[in-house]
């Protein structure tokens, strides 16, 4: 009985060997060791041992060549996949297009292999009908193939890219959650935006950004249709939300949509655009527009203005900074004083915003307070050097206006003076920098407002 318990022994242990070889055969190493135990010759068991061991490893060499065989076909259907949109890729960018990003989304949510999640990344770039209209559809197909080179050396692998509109580039990814996914959007975001592009040198700020959409299956969805419907929805409510920034200006526009032309309309949202634009690239005139509109209605109605004049000042108030949009950013926020040179070049928005909004008929009757809000009563402002009378009420009120706002408000080079000493100021140069009748009626306005009132 011991024997046999032996000799079973001495088959497992041989039996062993040979499946370490087998297991050693998914390393990659493919031999088998089989000890003999007589020392001289092989004896029959052995021999019956060394078959069964090659029986076994001859199988499962057998099953793991078929599995590799499978692996290597499908990398190479996948490699082939995604490769396949060269002969149907966009041929400014070189990217795939939108019908074939559907198609290997639909194949990557079918994967039952996968055990990642796939996010749908949108990138919209932001103002880009602006910078076509500004720069011309060379430059603008210029950026496009610029920012879709960006986002292209920045992808992880695995993740591919493609055009998915005009001025909009999709992304699949493998990730692990919505958190991650969204990091990802972010950084190609920040690697755009920081990205000095050559052909922006005459747009404010010199930077282009983007709008971000993020979807994540199965999280917002299981199939193609849903995940893309929730990036695109996602998509929108990033560009509302950077536009409810600025929707405190947009209603007095909203009232003069009314009586615009097909034509016209077109235009006006170019002025929004071109609002949010400037308001974006310095936090000084998001506010100050705001500001500046309140205390002109406010003067405007101490006057006893008709509702119609009062609106027209409205429009010029929210439009009087326009040209800012062609000042460089750092002449706008530089802390220091500016050179003679810097000040030229800054004096010149208000005849770049009268510019702008000329060409609307309906905006003709703002172009004077826009023109001249800049001037002053003694004849020492600009663009034209017009003196008291000469210059165009709306003006007269505007200048009051964005006076009285910039010295109350923080500036990179001096704090902000007190509602009091702001108007001192004001009764100071009251016939010199401002029309007195102006100043007065404004000083009562804020005496008998709330939240303005001098203490």
């Amino acid at each position: 009985m011991a024997r046999k318990r032996r000799n079973l022994a001495d088959l497992y242990h041989s039996l062993s060997i040979g499946v370490t070889a087998v297991t050693l055969l998914l390393a990659g190493t493919g031999f088998i060791i089989v000890k003999s135990h007589s020392g001289e010759s092989w004896n029959q068991r052995e021999e019956i041992i060394l078959l069964i061991s090659l029986v076994i490893f001859v199988l499962n060499a057998a099953a793991l060549w078929v599995k590799a065989v499978s692996v290597r076909t499908t990398e190479r259907e996948s490699a082939h996949r995604a490769t396949d949109w060269w002969p149907h890729s966009d041929p400014l960018t070189g990217l795939p297009r939108h019908r074939w990003f559907v198609d290997y989304l639909e194949e990557k949510l079918a994967d039952g292999n996968n055990n990642r999640k796939t996010a749908v990344i949108l990138l919209d770039i932001d103002n880009f009908k602006l910078f076509n209209q500004t720069m011309g559809y060379r430059q603008g197909d210029q950026l496009l193939k610029s920012v879709s080179e960006v986002v292209r050396q920045n992808l992880r692998r695995g993740d591919v890219v493609c055009r998915y509109g005009a001025d909009e580039l999709g992304i699949i990814a493998p990730c692990d959650s919505l958190e991650e996914a969204r990091a990802l959007g972010s950084r190609l975001a920040a690697e755009i935006e920081s990205c000095p592009f050559g052909c922006l040198e005459q747009l404010p700020g010199g930077i282009i950004t983007v709008s971000v959409g993020v979807a994540v299956s199965p999280d917002h969805g299981e199939s193609s249709q849903e995940l893309l419907k929730h990036a695109e929805e996602a998509l929108e409510n990033v560009k509302h939300q950077q536009l409810d920034k600025y929707a405190i200006y947009f209603p007095v526009i909203k009232e003069l949509e009314k009586g615009l032309l097909a034509s016209e309309k077109d235009f006006i949202t170019t002025v929004k655009t071109l609002l949010s634009l400037v308001n974006a690239k310095d936090r000084y005139t998001y506010g100050h527009t705001q500001r500046v509109l309140r205390y002109a209605l406010m003067i405007a109605r101490k006057l006893g203005l008709p509702e119609e004049e009062i609106k027209i000042i409205g429009y010029g108030a929210l439009l009087h900074d326009l040209g800012k949009v062609y000042v460089p950013n750092m002449l706008l926020k530089k802390k220091g004083k500016l050179t003679e040179e810097e000040f030229d070049l800054v004096k010149k928005h208000p005849v770049i915003g009268a510019e702008i909004i000329k060409p609307i008929r309906s905006l003709r009757s703002v172009i004077p307070a826009v023109l001249h809000h800049h001037e002053r009563y003694d004849g020492k402002g600009y663009p034209q050097g017009l003196k008291g009378k000469e210059i165009p009420l709306h003006a007269r009120i505007m200048a009051v206006a964005d006076s009285f706002d910039a010295m109350t408000t923080n500036r990179p080079y001096r704090p902000a003076k007190s509602v009091r000493e702001a108007v001192e100021e004001l009764r100071r140069c009251a016939g010199t920098q401002f029309d007195p009748e102006i100043v007065w009626a404004f000083i009562a306005a804020l005496e008998e407002d709330k939240e303005s009132r001098i203490s």
